[in-house]
């Protein structure tokens, strides 16, 4: 990412956090009151797998990736 887009990419990770913040009670509730706690649950349970599924394919190579540290190695102290 270039330098000069840093901070307008960080102003619209802010702006999406704050939005999602005033409307999602708001949301919540509706769906609550109109069809109980079903459909939340399974929303975020449906989120939380398509997570996990572009979560794995985004790293699903790395094993062979060169500067991956092995699993259970430690990071050096120093780079000197």
């Amino acid at each position: 990412m270039a330098e000069g887009e840093r901070a307008t990419v960080n102003s619209v990770l802010t702006l999406t956090w704050n939005v999602g913040w005033t409307f999602g009670p708001a949301l919540s509730g509706w769906v609550q009151q109109h069809y109980g706690f079903t459909p939340l649950f399974a929303a975020t349970i449906t989120l939380y797998g398509i997570a996990i599924v572009i979560t794995y394919w985004f790293f699903r190579d790395m094993e062979g990736r060169p500067g991956k540290m092995p699993v259970g190695k430690s990071a050096p102290q120093s780079l000197g």
